[in-house]
């Protein structure tokens, strides 16, 4: 089986990043945040992408800067649909994930994978806490009308996206509820999961580290 996960990621310098979180900590903070943010959501896939018995294409989207699948000038839900409808041009099963859950794991991944190689008429979305997603899969894709249908960055998010997929008869499944960093008291949740990490026999990845390292250095959370 082939798989393709797509990374959304914006790109420092050319576009604005973590803005509510730069409204508690200052821009600089929170661009050198993002910037270990995306580090980390890079090796985890990357890692997973070399051990893994399955191929793995990896494909980075960005609204400006280097991309390899350009989402200039789109809303996120148009940006999404492009995203999935183009890996599975080339694979048989995509993934999309952000990069403001760095403390996600290649056991996430694994286990979106399982469900759906055994259940390739469902998708998978993994919830984030303030009620949007941070990942979604399947070897489906939504219609562009209901991706666009949904307003994004809100509460509700997921839950609009769900109901959609319910009233077109497309089937899903949840997966764990992981934390976005979006605001400063984000910083917390995500401490406190990097060092239950560090203190249990789940594998915490450098780049992991380094993040916990930087909320010490930096006093933050």
């Amino acid at each position: 089986m082939k798989i393709g996960i797509g990374i959304f990621a914006k790109t420092i310098g050319h576009s604005r990043v973590k803005t509510r979180l730069a409204e508690g900590i200052g821009q600089k903070l929170a661009e050198e945040f993002y910037g270990l943010s995306v580090k980390a959501v890079e090796e985890v896939i990357t890692n997973y992408s070399s051990s893994s018995y399955n191929e793995v294409n990896i494909y980075w989207s960005r609204p400006s800067g280097r991309y390899d699948i350009s989402t200039r000038g789109l809303g996120l839900g148009t940006a999404i649909y492009k995203v999935a409808t183009h890996i599975l041009k080339e694979c048989d099963v995509y993934i999309i994930i952000g990069t403001d859950t760095p403390q996600i794991s290649q056991r996430t991944i694994d286990s979106a994978i399982t469900f759906i190689t055994k259940n390739q008429d469902k998708m998978v979305f993994g919830p984030s806490c303030d009620g949007g997603f941070y990942l979604m899969a399947g070897t489906i894709v939504p219609r562009l009308e209901v991706m666009e249908s949904v307003q994004y960055s809100k509460d509700d998010t997921l839950k609009q996206l769900l109901n959609l997929l319910r009233i077109n008869s497309l089937k899903f499944k949840l997966i764990e509820e992981l934390s976005d960093v979006d605001i400063v008291d984000d910083l917390k949740d995500l401490r406190y999961n990097l060092e239950n990490k560090l203190g249990s026999k789940e594998v915490i990845l450098e780049s992991q580290k380094s993040i916990l390292d930087w909320l010490n250095i930096k006093n933050l959370a």
